[in-house]
């Protein structure tokens, strides 16, 4: 019924001749024979076993199937055939058109480990901290199917690279990239994306301890391109939106290190799976959004960041807990005055390690552009004292503005709390979309304004919006 056809059998092209003329073998199981330039037009299904990274080779597979055939006996017409991908091999196409043209027949698994050896080699070299990657090989290896009859006969090396890791050396190297990393090829695949992610990122992190910033650029690309389109509706990428903002932040890749590039594999990879054939793109529209209306909050000197509700969080967790350890927060917290050199105690002692905190970054967080480092702290510390929310400051400003144009009818009020309306959803205004819904249906604006009371308002509006940017 079923037969292996490999060609270093004897009866290789005889057995192949009986699969397109016989009516045995029904089924022929083969590897790299059968998938390109093998003509049977008979073919009603074809199983794809194995990942493909190569467009030419996919393309001449799916080939296998799309040849014309009427059968001799009943004159039936072929008209179509099934594929059954048990590698996802069509959504990696879908996702990467083009494929992999890098190394095409080195399996992935086998490139990750190899890539993992030379960042093993660079960090020694540069007298970096080994442990980590050290443990990544061993988890690999750990992952090999003792019982394969491939991996079996180095069960006994296999414990003693368990058990004692070498010292670096031009032969230890040479022996595991030549004779252990093969083995990664039997090893089971749980995600194709998820390996696919890891060796971009293992990529990644050898250019950057060679210094070679072209190669860095252009697998930064990918990796930021993946996160881009991963399904941002699911519950598992939700969890790490601050961390995705973060990862996709000019500052994170301008003061990159070790630290940030094992965070961007380990907390990335395994959401691969979650990879929609198209980035997902931020549409601007002027809708109450709580997504649009979180504000990102650069902190830090190496490009630290986080959610402004976040920052805000561990900023006002950290004041309390040294409220109870400097006197000038306690004399705040009562209510006391404080005076120059009480203040900038307590500047140099919030700007550190690990939120760097600044009257400046405070500001943006908070979004109060007018107040002092002093207003915020009594806001935390003081339950009576209150910071002017956004929401208040808008009101008072366009109540401002309606009592300096105190001719206004009530036509030109109710355009006005339609404007402010738009402004407190963080919609930025121009003249055209003052003709637009929904002001436009509220009447419209050349009718109700002159001109220079419309140019007045515009640049009330975004005025405001740039205070709380």
């Amino acid at each position: 019924m079923a037969e292996i056809i490999d060609s270093h059998m004897e009866r290789a092209d005889a057995m192949l001749d009986d699969f397109k003329y016989r009516t045995m073998p029904r089924v022929a199981i083969s590897v790299d024979m059968l998938d390109t330039g093998v003509d049977v037009p008979a073919i009603q299904n074809l199983v794809f076993a194995k990942p493909i990274f190569s467009k030419v080779k996919f393309w001449q597979m799916i080939g296998r199937g799309a040849r014309r055939h009427i059968d001799k006996a009943t004159g039936e017409i072929k008209k179509d055939f099934l594929i059954i991908d048990h590698w996802k091999n069509f959504a990696y196409f879908k996702l990467k058109p083009d494929g992999e043209v890098e190394h095409p027949s080195e399996p992935l698994p086998v490139r990750l480990f190899r890539l993992r050896l030379e960042k093993w080699q660079l960090l020694h070299t540069q007298q970096q901290d080994t442990q980590t990657a050290i443990a990544d090989l061993l988890a690999m290896l750990d992952t090999l199917p003792r019982h394969s009859i491939n991996v079996r006969p180095h069960w006994d090396e296999l414990d003693t690279l368990a058990r004692q890791w070498p010292e670096l050396s031009e032969s230890a190297l040479d022996h595991l990239s030549r004779t252990i990393a093969p083995l990664m090829r039997f090893a089971p695949l749980a995600c194709l994306e998820e390996l696919q992610f890891r060796i971009w990122c293992e990529h990644l992190t050898v250019a950057w301890l060679k210094g070679d910033v072209n190669e860095q650029t252009k697998v930064q690309e990918r990796i930021q391109e993946a996160m881009s389109s991963l399904a941002d509706n699911t519950p598992q990428v939700q969890r790490v939106a601050e961390q995705r903002v973060w990862a996709q932040s000019a500052g994170f890749w301008q003061h990159l290190d070790t630290a940030r590039l094992d965070t961007l594999q380990s907390v990335f990879s395994p959401l691969m799976r979650y990879r929609t054939a198209t980035p997902s793109r931020t549409v601007e529209i002027n809708l109450p959004d709580s997504i649009t209306q979180r504000s990102w909050i650069i902190y830090g000197p190496t490009g630290e960041g986080a959610f402004a509700e976040s920052y805000r969080r561990q900023v006002e967790a950290l004041v309390r807990r040294l409220a109870g350890q400097l006197p000038e927060l306690a004399k705040l917290k009562q209510g006391e005055h404080l005076d120059d050199k009480e203040l900038d105690r307590i500047s140099k002692t919030l700007n550190q390690t690990d939120l760097f905190v600044t009257e400046d970054t405070l500001r943006k967080a908070f979004e109060a552009p007018a107040a002092s480092l002093a207003d915020f702290l009594r806001h935390i510390l003081c339950e009576d004292a209150h910071l002017p929310n956004r929401e208040q400051r808008i009101n008072v400003a366009f109540d401002a503005f309606i009592a300096a144009h105190g001719y206004l009818r009530a036509n030109q009020l109710n355009f006005l709390r339609a404007v402010k309306a738009a402004v407190l959803r963080h919609g930025r205004i121009t003249h055209a979309t003052l003709g637009e819904p929904p002001l436009s249906r509220v009447g419209r604006v050349e009718k109700l304004f002159a001109p220079q009371d419309i140019y007045e308002l515009i640049n009330l509006a975004n005025h405001l919006l740039d205070e709380a940017a």
